[in-house]
């Protein structure tokens, strides 16, 4: 050892200048080869991948109106940006897969796609998709990508916990209902002007005019109602009304819970992950009356309070207190 030690301080310049070359020599190398070793056709050259080389050419992340195609490395690897994170990163999932090609045995790849679903971090995904509080497609979808920013390391609001499926088609969010007429035409809208007489703040709502559209009216949920709506007073209930507790199940009996957890932004309620939205209308529109001169027990339709008022004196019954 002494000798080694001794034959280096005498030689320290050379073994330097040599250390100093193969550090350059590497450095070109690697210039040479990330431009080929980072394309997504290089990629896809190894047969455990041309599955997902095949889904990812017909992806949102390549064939897309902008014309813009996001390469593999920049979902799976580490920012660019970050230079010696993004080369260590890359270096060892290569030594990796090249253990794994000739040594792993039978490629599996659902347990592949798994396990990046289970570890891909949501920094990757916010470095390119950073506007997502600015330009949300719904209030739901705002309420999901809040907590999802707030709290990256909560596992149900990892961004692909919904986004599941980024290679290929995107999961299709109509129900099994709708399903069994995708071949025919769409349903006529649904007529609610009827209520809208008295109920004119549900006009345009959020939840009533996406069922509206879909030929889903007033009646569907709160039954035909003749009743209630020939009473000028509004004493009388309308003919089915839903507690908090109700209204998930009754969600569910047009919208399954296994069709609900295929689509995208419904698994971290499923899991109830957040307690603060444990009912479908806290996403899809509060659907609640603004201003209420008219209260019944949602289970027994008893009346238990009202504001007095009446329009038709004679007939109308006292007001409850």
């Amino acid at each position: 050892m002494k000798k080694i030690l001794a034959v280096c301080k005498r030689h320290i310049k050379c073994f330097l200048i040599g250390c100093a070359f193969v550090v350059i020599c590497l450095v070109i190398l690697e210039a040479a080869l990330v431009p080929l070793s980072s394309s997504s056709k290089f990629c896809g050259s190894c047969h455990e991948m041309e599955g997902a080389y095949e889904s990812w050419l017909s992806s949102a992340h390549h064939s897309n109106k902008n014309g813009i195609s996001v390469a593999c490395t920049a979902c799976h690897l580490p920012p660019q940006e970050k230079y010696f994170r993004h080369r260590t990163v890359k270096a060892w999932a290569g030594v990796r897969d090249i253990f794994m090609h000739f040594f792993g045995g039978e490629y599996e790849e659902q347990r592949s796609q798994q396990k990046v679903i289970d570890t891909l971090p949501n920094e990757w995904c916010v470095y390119c998709h950073n506007n997502l509080l600015e330009q949300p497609g719904s209030t739901a979808v705002a309420k999901v990508h809040q907590k999802s920013l707030s709290q990256p390391e909560e596992i149900n609001y990892r961004c692909v916990k919904c986004h599941d499926n980024l290679h290929g088609k995107k999961m299709t969010t109509i129900t099994s209902a709708t399903n069994e007429k995708a071949d025919k035409e769409p349903p006529e809208p649904a007529d609610n002007y009827y209520c809208y007489v008295c109920h004119n703040n549900f006009d345009g709502e959020e939840l009533t005019l996406e069922h509206e559209l879909v030929g889903v009216g007033c009646e569907k949920c709160h039954g035909i109602s003749d009743k209630h709506s020939a009473d000028e007073d509004g004493i009388t209930p309308p003919d089915i009304m839903y507690s908090k507790e109700m209204i998930n199940s009754f969600c569910i009996s047009c919208h399954p819970e296994k069709e609900l957890a295929e689509q995208m932004g419904h698994k971290p309620f499923l899991a109830l992950a957040e307690t603060a939205r444990g009912y479908c209308t806290d996403c899809h529109g509060s659907h609640q009356m603004e201003v209420r001169t008219r209260r019944w027990d949602k289970q027994t339709r008893k009346l238990i309070w009202d504001d007095g008022v009446r329009m038709m004196k004679d007939d109308s019954p006292p007001a409850q207190k």
